[in-house]
């Protein structure tokens, strides 16, 4: 009967479990059981949404399922869920884009984890949504269209941020690529932890007491093992050495005008990493000082996802930046 329990517990949330968000040492903003200084966040997608796309180099890569919507779950949010619409390209968008982009059309495509592809809020109201209404509003010489086209999924690290740019963002040949980094896409390497995860959620559900771990709110606590192994198998600069790689992977499929941004709260080791990339390529930029969304009280409870007008916020100060720098240059 108690593992039957377990079983309708864990089946009634559908949790995802191989999307896992690490965060290397403390964070302003992000109050989390730690383990060894790595803050743990499972993210709720439902796998019957996902593909497990496997690739020759990534064998755990998964996508959205295209043409659906998917409602998240998540227990320690106690309000309701919006739902996100994925397009024929399986992207979080309203609409399909045509793969030529017409002259007179100026093409953003983002990148990033589950605060570019906003998992919680209608896909509306994620930010390159609402970044692309304000773009529409400017009047360009020669440009007629702004298109803001959005590749971020949750779960994902740098390794697999570049490859869904590879995947789906390059045939859109855009003008300008943005790119949301944060402290947990330094800290995780999703290839290497999904390997483990099916194994250890069956291992923990069927020898330890699950009650106690869902008392402390952790769902999937086979998620705070695995980050533990890696983190000690790794090593930060080990770590740190991988994602420099992993970011610079972009350049084989991307070599226009780049903007990377972050919080204010981005460590300074990471910062350093992206300065030096965006140093060794032209027409590159870095941005990080986002407005603070937590500050002002857009942010979601117990989970610290933006709510639809913290997206509305960065999207606007996101708006003004590139205007400011003539990324966008309406001359």
């Amino acid at each position: 009967m108690k593992k039957r329990r377990y079983k309708f517990f864990l089946a009634f949330f559908v949790f995802f479990e191989l999307i896992v968000i690490i965060l290397l040492g403390k964070s302003l903003y992000e109050k989390r059981n730690n383990v060894l200084g790595a803050s743990v966040v499972v993210e709720p997608l439902n796998k019957d949404d996902l593909i497990f796309a496997n690739q020759e180099d990534l064998e755990h890569f998964f996508e959205p399922k295209p043409n659906r919507t998917i409602v998240p779950k998540n227990p320690l949010l106690h309000y309701h869920l919006e739902s996100q619409t994925i397009n024929a390209d399986s992207l979080n968008e309203r609409y399909n884009y045509a793969i030529e982009k017409a002259p007179d059309t100026f093409r953003i495509i983002t990148l990033g984890d589950s605060y570019t592809y906003g998992l919680y809020m209608q896909t509306k109201d994620n930010y390159p949504e609402q970044l692309e209404d304000m773009l529409q509003k400017l009047q360009c010489k020669g440009i007629k269209k702004f298109e803001v086209i959005n590749l971020g999924f949750g779960g994902y690290d740098i390794q697999y941020e570049v490859k869904r740019f590879e995947k789906r963002g390059e045939k859109y040949n855009p003008d300008l690529v943005l790119w949301f980094l944060k402290n947990d896409d330094f800290g995780q390497i999703a290839e290497v932890m999904n390997k483990k995860l099916a194994a250890y959620k069956k291992e923990m559900i069927e020898s330890e007491d699950m009650d106690e771990y869902y008392k402390e709110g952790k769902f999937t606590p086979w998620g705070g093992k695995v980050t533990k192994e890696l983190l000690q198998s790794f090593g930060e600069k080990q770590l740190l050495d991988y994602q420099k790689n992993a970011l610079h992977k972009i350049d084989t499929y991307y070599k226009r005008k780049l903007l990377i941004f972050s919080f204010s709260s981005l460590k300074k080791q990471y910062k350093n990493v992206i300065e030096d990339f965006v140093k060794s390529r032209s027409d590159s930029y870095f941005y990080d000082n986002l407005v603070d969304i937590y500050s002002m009280g857009e942010s979601l409870p117990n989970d610290k996802h933006p709510t639809a007008a913290g997206y509305a916020l960065i999207a606007e100060d996101i708006f003004k930046y590139l205007t400011a720098n003539n990324l966008i240059s309406c001359n």
